[in-house]
């Protein structure tokens, strides 16, 4: 009888131990997902800065219609709904 109840608590320790180790590697994994949620829009931003400035020294004749002032309101996010893009 003390065999079996031996055994089960060896049991439940082993499981206990799998479980701590497979919650700690979670956790690492949800960090490193939180890192890249964190520095995603940033990188999105950067690129979509980069692409309009592409764009707009590769359209001929709208210079004057870009108001460098107007882009750079569109970056923060309390203007962000309230943007368009420019018609081409």
């Amino acid at each position: 009888m003390f065999e079996i109840y031996k055994y089960c608590i060896v049991d439940q320790v082993k499981v206990v131990q799998e479980f701590r180790t497979g919650f700690r590697g979670i956790l690492r994994e949800m960090q490193s997902l939180h890192v890249f949620l964190l520095r995603f829009p940033q990188r999105l931003d950067a690129l979509l800065r980069t692409f309009v400035s592409i764009i707009s020294k590769s359209l001929p004749g709208d210079e004057d219609k870009e108001d460098p002032a107007a882009v750079e309101s569109c970056s923060t996010p309390s203007f962000q709904s309230s943007c368009h893009s420019p018609a081409l």
